[in-house]
């Protein structure tokens, strides 16, 4: 009977990159720039509370 060798030369290669998809999603989700295009919406309650 054959072993299957080609999952154990693939895994190391998927397992690194789901880390690497991770990672990158991690860092551009601390570090992302807000974005100065869409201005802020105050909601009306706040604007009577500062009445």
């Amino acid at each position: 009977m054959k072993k299957k060798t080609s999952s154990r030369i693939l895994t190391p290669f998927i397992i690194a990159g789901v880390t690497v998809g991770f990672l990158v999603s991690a860092y551009k989700f601390v570090f992302r720039k807000p974005n100065e295009e869409q201005p802020v919406e105050i909601s009306p309650l706040l604007e009577e509370e500062k009445e």
